[in-house]
């Protein structure tokens, strides 16, 4: 498609060049040539190439125009305030869906489901009773739906995925293979005879609009009211989530994570890979916990926190810096104690 085709109706700020140059597809920094559309979203990417040969690129409207045009050649220049946000609005016109299949024959509805219009369900899913589906969602190979759930509008549940009875997806949930919705939480008491006794888990899922969860994350039913995944939350692969847990909107939860029951983050909190949060903990609204971070007390809104224990990002990073020059400062004492003899 042209250009200016591909290009309308998003956030761009300036074109510099042939808004009628023909795309035919997305393509990488280094590997874009003629015929792609790029992204270089500052100085020092547009200088890890001599020359480009895209025939558009989406850059930074900060950086100086004329300098770029001149490094772009016969390219065409798309400037955007945001350009990773145009980049990515341009990449979801290149997706190619899957064509509607409706009800595999070989799939297992209950019923009393309801499904909408344009629902998609593949070969060995199961839909149990009473579930309600929106429509244009898509339910993927080996899914399970068990009792009494509700699913939105347009999302998009891949294959093996597992949601247990009563949970609740709001609209454009996307759940990638093999994530657990509503798998009992981990809650047990001594009994008598001193070995573990289940505590029945009653309580259920709920996940609001615009959450995307990636590839073998859990998020556990609550033990008597719910677990909650606010609005526009994204969970990556390998993450779980106990029970009791709410997590605020638009919160960013890298992979390997585990948060602990009874939790509550803020929204706007960017959480890194294999972050460990034990239970009961609060933690407030843009909160930051770099990888890896052990999170044993609460955390104040807005804090950046680093290391295990839990300490400010600052101190930790101090701290690192004194440990990278450990041996010197042993060196230097050491040679002290032995002039001081």
């Amino acid at each position: 498609m042209k250009l200016k085709e591909l290009l309308l109706g998003l956030p761009v700020e300036k074109i510099v060049g042939d808004c009628e140059v023909e795309i035919l597809s997305p393509r990488s920094w280094e590997r874009a040539e003629c015929g792609n559309i790029t992204l270089a979203v500052n100085r020092r990417i547009w200088e890890s190439r001599e020359s480009v040969s895209a025939s558009a690129v989406i850059t930074d409207s900060r950086l100086d125009s004329n300098y770029l045009s001149g490094r772009v050649g016969g390219g065409t220049l798309v400037l955007a305030v945001h350009p990773l946000y145009l980049w990515a609005k341009v990449l979801e016109r290149f997706i190619v869906l899957g064509e509607e299949t409706g009800v595999s024959p070989m799939a297992l509805v209950d019923p009393t489901a309801v499904l909408g219009r344009r629902v998609s369900v593949g070969p060995f899913a199961v839909i149990g009773p009473r579930v309600t589906i929106g429509e244009e969602t898509k339910i993927g190979a080996h899914t399970v739906v068990e009792r009494d759930v509700v699913v939105g509008r347009r999302c998009a549940l891949h294959p093996r995925v597992v949601l247990r009875e009563g949970s609740i997806l709001g609209d454009r949930v996307i759940l990638y293979p093999g994530v657990v919705i509503g798998s009992d939480g981990f809650g047990f008491t001594p009994s008598p005879e001193g070995l573990p006794y289940k505590v029945p888990q009653l309580g259920r899922v709920r996940i609001e609009d615009d959450v995307e969860i990636g590839a073998n994350s859990c998020v556990d039913r609550a033990a008597l009211d719910e677990t909650v995944i606010s609005r526009g939350v994204k969970i990556d692969n390998l993450v779980q989530v106990a029970h009791n847990v709410r997590i605020g909107e638009g919160t960013i939860v890298a992979g390997m994570t585990g948060i602990a029951g009874s939790t509550t983050i803020g929204a706007g909190c960017l959480i890194g890979g294999g972050v460990g949060i034990a239970d009961h903990v609060k933690i407030g609204d843009g909160a930051i916990l770099a990888a890896r971070t052990g999170v044993s007390g609460d955390v104040e809104a807005g804090a950046k926190m680093a290391g295990t224990p839990m300490m400010e990002m600052r101190v930790w990073q101090r701290l690192f810096g004194h440990l990278r020059r450990f041996d010197t400062l042993l060196e230097r004492i050491e040679s002290l104690e032995k002039n001081a003899k």
